[in-house]
């Protein structure tokens, strides 16, 4: 078939679809650019708050009463235990994940959160 186009329509057709994506290969290459400015712009407004948290010292939780005069808690949650929910949890996280177990810390986060929001 394309013997039958003559060979000055077939190099016209051809250098159109090369401008075609010579224009598109250079509107992405804008496109990166921009996008690079606007990380750039980003990364120095998340390093401008992390400075700005880094300098907030921590709260004082003592509302302006002496430390030594604060009472206590004689007893807390251990953390670092199993739970009651830990195997049904365990089976959902293999099931959904296909993880065998929690990553350091992680089981307390939970449990934490669940007591936190269902207690």
């Amino acid at each position: 078939m394309d013997s039958e186009i003559p060979p000055y329509v077939q190099k016209q057709n051809l250098n159109t679809q090369i401008f075609a994506i010579d224009a598109e290969i250079t509107s992405i290459d804008t496109e990166i650019e921009n996008l690079k400015k606007l990380r750039g712009t980003l990364k120095s407004e998340r390093d401008e708050l992390l400075k700005q948290l880094g300098e907030i010292g921590q709260p004082n939780r003592t509302n302006g009463a002496n430390p030594s005069k604060i009472k206590q808690p004689t007893t807390g949650i251990n953390y670092n235990e199993e739970f009651d929910w830990s195997e049904p949890m365990k089976a959902r996280m293999k099931a959904v994940f296909g993880i065998e177990n929690f990553r350091l810390c992680q089981e307390a986060y939970v449990f934490s959160q669940f007591k936190r929001n269902f207690s």
